[in-house]
């Protein structure tokens, strides 16, 4: 499949004859490529349906919108007031406009709704505040002096409802119309610091209809936080739910931690009390706020059997309750929570629902949620990436660029053998992502989409010259050194290897901005590999040299392997006959052996655990698979040890020397 969009094809002036080479796959060293006419090429473009970012949207469209409609139209929440329509009927809406702003400029005692009505006769007419601010400069001035001072004897209702008439009038383009949001911001807050939580919270929703998602950049949001956990003992379980959400708007930022458990200690103690969908929109504001939710929490246990017991019960989800499903996924994911059953449950929605519930939204995070918990399930992953290709065609441009890289990691932890059409359009997708300039603004979802390539064996070279770009380099410097910069590095190891025909030069990238993880690191979280190099340092001691040595095979893969190296074997023979030096001698001998047998071929010994193999197999996952196949081809032999092998011999050090010695003997 090709790589260039129509937009290209056509810059490049290429004439109908032509053909492009593509590199689709590489397999044994082999690269496997085909040529595809142009004229075929510019069908297969023209079908696919890719996410643009220059397709406009309307805020009332998006989910977000939609919950926090919910919290008002719910009795259940404290949001719950009236939208109320303000009539606005007047043959001369330019006449009317003026006359309420004479009415409110020279009245000393300003009405309320005067002020609503005169906002709902410029939302109505479409007329402009700017120009009666250059037409008449003075009463304009003067009439906002006394909206400003009306605001503290307007209602709660009166205020929501002139939020809404202010966001209708698009107030960012306005400084007029900004002047009087930033009067209702403090107007909201002076009031919260002398009211109830319940006020509180319809007070901060007033600002939430003012600026939205964008409410975590303003000073009164975490003011009205503190005000929220100062009074959360009185909060009923909607109300927890309310606080939650509000935390996860601020987009990660250092809130307070303790505070969240507090609210999910709470919360944990009233969720029978809860709708499925209500409970979604709690655990996406604890998802959101990266608040650390244990595997073993009864929050936790208890979110997994009412998700089971949700998909059991076989009832067509809404939009808001998929958005709560998709969430708590997410959590139990971020947990590292595994359950069989529920994995099971999961898997009897997916393939028994309608297709139409198994949208852009979810596909994604089912997928993750076997891929995170080590299993691979072929017939889900058909099915689901059958779907994935279903999205990338649709003209709803509803699979996005994280979406796809998400599912691209998915498909490469669990090794599933996607077909060569999903991998080409995968690659299609990327290009026009590129085009778009969607990859120029978050370069490392590029990164991760080629780094999970490689470990598919699948190498688009024009994705991958893109990625290499001194510009996109830089992009990625900064954002996540610990994984974004080393995985373009990895990806150049692969294709000296695998594909030295794509003969790029490596990144230039400093030592210091990239992960600087030691064999200390290693040691301290992979317990089993510490043992196995207690062994190993043992029989060095024994052969008096380090013919066994803990080390990174593979440049910049940061996961740690025990090689053999017998140019340390030191002495032909010991005439002692001390017990020493007779065990000295019989590993010297057995290692020799080897040494013989092998012809120099370099031993690598590898340490399988729970977290490095597919569920209840000895199949390596992701970034160990690669690094595996990478060693073959460079000419390693690899000697594989289960973790459980390792804890048959306990803290035995000279029984885990003489596993190592069983492993290392060609004919064990």
């Amino acid at each position: 499949m090709c790589l260039i969009s129509i937009t290209m094809l056509r810059n490049l002036r290429l004439q109908p004859s032509k053909s492009l080479y593509v590199i689709n796959h590489v397999r044994n060293n082999k690269i496997i490529a085909r040529t595809l006419p142009i004229v075929q090429q510019l069908n297969l473009v023209r079908c696919y349906g890719i996410r643009h970012s220059h397709i406009s949207f309307v805020e009332e469209n998006t989910l977000s919108f939609k919950i926090l409609e919910h919290m008002r139209i719910s009795d259940n929440y404290a949001t719950a007031l009236t939208k109320e329509k303000i009539s606005s009927s007047s043959s001369n809406s330019s006449q009317a406009v003026k006359q309420m702003l004479l009415v409110i400029a020279h009245n000393p005692d300003v009405k309320t709704s005067d002020v609503l009505q005169l906002f709902s006769l410029y939302a109505s007419s479409g007329r402009f505040i700017t120009q009666d601010m250059i037409s008449n400069k003075s009463l304009m001035t003067e009439a906002k002096h006394k909206i400003l001072q009306s605001f503290p004897q307007m209602t709660e209702n009166e205020l929501k409802n002139l939020a809404y008439m202010l966001k209708e009038l698009e107030f960012g383009k306005s400084g007029y119309l900004q002047s009087l949001v930033k009067g209702i911001n403090e107007e909201c807050l002076k009031r919260a610091l002398a009211c109830d939580l319940p006020a509180s919270l319809r007070l901060f929703d007033i600002l939430l209809i003012l600026h939205g998602n964008r409410i975590y950049k303003k000073r009164e949001f975490n003011t009205f936080l503190s005000l929220f956990e100062a009074n959360v003992h009185t909060a009923h379980p909607h109300h927890l739910v309310q606080i939650l959400y509000y935390i996860g708007l601020g987009k990660k930022r250092k809130l307070s931690e303790e505070f969240s458990q507090i609210i999910i200690g709470k919360l944990n103690k009233h969720l029978d009390d809860l709708a499925f969908k209500d409970l979604g929109i709690a655990v996406a504001g604890i998802f959101k706020s990266n608040v650390k939710v244990g595997k073993g929490s009864a929050f936790i246990k208890k979110v997994a059997d009412l998700v089971k017991h949700r998909l059991e019960e076989s009832v067509p989800l809404t939009d808001i309750e998929i958005f709560g499903l998709v969430a708590m996924i997410k959590l139990i994911r971020a947990a590292r929570f595994h359950d069989d059953d529920l994995l099971s449950s999961v898997k009897s929605f997916v393939m028994s629902c309608d297709e139409s519930i198994l949208n852009a939204q979810i596909v994604p995070h089912i997928l993750a949620m076997f891929s995170n918990s080590n299993v691979y399930d072929q017939e889900i992953f058909d099915k689901l990436e059958n779907l994935i290709l279903k999205f990338i065609r649709a003209e709803s441009h509803e699979l996005r660029m994280r979406d796809l890289t998400k599912v691209l990691w998915c498909f490469s932890h669990v090794g599933h053998k996607c077909s060569i059409h999903t991998l080409e359009m995968f690659d299609e997708s990327y290009m026009e992502f590129i085009h778009n300039g969607e990859v120029a603004r978050s370069p490392y979802f590029l990164s991760d989409a080629l780094f999970s390539m490689a470990i598919l064996q699948h190498y688009p070279e024009a994705l991958i010259k893109e990625a290499f770009k001194p510009t996109m380099i830089q992009g990625l410097k900064g954002h996540q050194k610990s994984k974004q910069l080393s995985r373009l590095l990895i990806l150049h190891e692969c294709l000296k290897t695998e594909v030295p025909a794509l003969a790029l030069e490596p990144p230039v990238v400093e030592k210091s901005e990239i992960p600087s993880r030691t064999l200390a690191d290693e040691i301290e979280y992979r317990p089993h590999i510490r043992k196995l190099n207690e062994g190993a340092r043992w029989i060095n001691s024994v052969v008096g040299g380090t013919v066994l040595k803990l080390q990174f095979p593979v440049p910049y893969i940061n996961y740690a392997s025990l090689t053999v190296d017998f140019k340390q074997l030191k002495g032909e023979g010991y005439e002692s006959v001390t017990h020493q030096d007779t065990q000295q001698r019989h590993i010297f001998e057995q290692l020799s052996r080897v040494r013989n047998a092998q012809d120099d071929k370099a031993i690598a010994i590898e340490v399988l655990d729970s977290q490095s193999v597919l569920n209840d197999t000895s199949e390596p996952i992701g970034i160990l698979r690669l690094k595996l196949r990478l060693l073959e081809q460079l000419g390693w032999d690899i000697r594989c040890i289960s973790s459980s092998e390792v804890d048959s011999y306990g803290d035995d050090v000279q029984g885990l020397g003489a596993l190592l010695l069983d492993k290392i003997n060609p004919h064990h």
